[in-house]
């Protein structure tokens, strides 16, 4: 028996995982579930963001989700705890 190299050994690992995963994603069910997601940005700060979507909870392949809601970006706390620190706006 030849023995094996670091190489040889690490291709053999990664063939299984990916065997391995594709056993796992065969097992799920697959369907069609429609999504439009969009957005309308009202400055560099607020953005008003609409997504609607087909869905199939609790089995029920006629339900609808439709969800509007606002995103808004703030200054990361860090830098705003350093500029508050310091005095600059």
């Amino acid at each position: 028996m030849v023995p094996l190299t670091k190489t040889q050994m690490m291709f053999g690992v990664w063939a299984v995982l990916a065997l391995m995963a594709r056993i796992l994603a065969h097992a799920q069910d697959t369907q069609f579930l429609p999504e439009i997601d969009t957005h309308l940005n009202l400055n560099s700060k607020v953005r008003l963001y609409l997504e609607a979507k087909g869905d199939r909870e609790g089995g029920d392949p006629q339900q609808f989700t439709f969800g509007p809601s606002i995103q808004f970006y703030f200054k990361p706390l860090r830098l705003a705890l350093l500029l508050g620190a310091t005095g600059i706006n």
